[in-house]
């Protein structure tokens, strides 16, 4: 079963066997407190490839620190590559799902390459970067310094081919959603929004493209 599953992973070609060992523990990561991983333990998923095939064999990980898909089969780990335009991962429970997609314009910290995870679409989508930047700091009273991942994510609005990132210092929604605004303002005054989270503006573009 095992050989029948590498000869397969072996002709799409976007797949390559890392030095990563089952639980997904990359050399490079040790001495760096938390996960580089997006969710911790490998999940059940599905994977979609850009011809169109679908495969939910495997356990995915998604390394946020490379923006890079892991995949494990009976031990062995490896690292997808090219051929996938989007996964979904399962929580334990299977209720929650999260999807990952790729193909969107450039932006300072992604290009085409890059997965996103798209957290509304419609004729707004709404995505997500997950970036986890390893920082170093010294301890306060001793003269060593320590290393952990930080967790730094980013929101943009992706619209009529172009990506607008979200921020406090950089919130342009009356423009973009300008056609409907009015009914935004009443519904983000109802649910009592205050427009700091991805949850709230989750609630907001879902509401857009609604009254689209």
């Amino acid at each position: 079963m095992k050989i029948l599953w590498l000869l397969l992973l072996a002709g799409f070609h976007g797949f390559t066997q890392t030095i990563e060992n089952s639980q997904g523990n990359a050399g490079e990561y040790v001495g760096v407190a938390g996960s580089p991983y997006f969710i911790k333990d490998w999940s059940e998923g599905i994977i979609r490839f850009s011809s169109g095939r679908v495969i939910d064999k495997f356990k995915l990980k998604f390394n946020c620190v490379q923006n890079r898909l892991m995949l494990q089969f009976n031990g062995s780990v490896f690292a997808a590559e090219s051929k996938i335009n989007e996964f979904v991962l399962y929580t334990k429970n299977k209720k929650d799902s999260f999807v990952f997609r790729k193909g969107y314009p450039a932006t300072e910290r992604g290009n085409g390459e890059t997965f996103y995870q798209v957290l509304d679409n419609g004729p707004v989508f709404l995505l997500q970067l997950a970036i986890k930047d390893i920082v170093e700091e010294k301890e306060i009273l001793d003269s060593k310094r320590s290393r952990h991942f930080q967790d730094l994510d980013h929101l943009y609005l992706f619209r009529d081919g172009i990506m607008t990132k979200i921020d406090e210092a950089n919130a342009p929604l009356q423009d973009i959603f300008a056609d409907k605004w009015e009914e935004l303002k009443k519904f983000i005054s109802e649910q009592q929004l205050k427009m700091r989270s991805a949850e709230d503006l989750t609630k907001v573009v879902k509401k857009y493209n609604a009254l689209r």
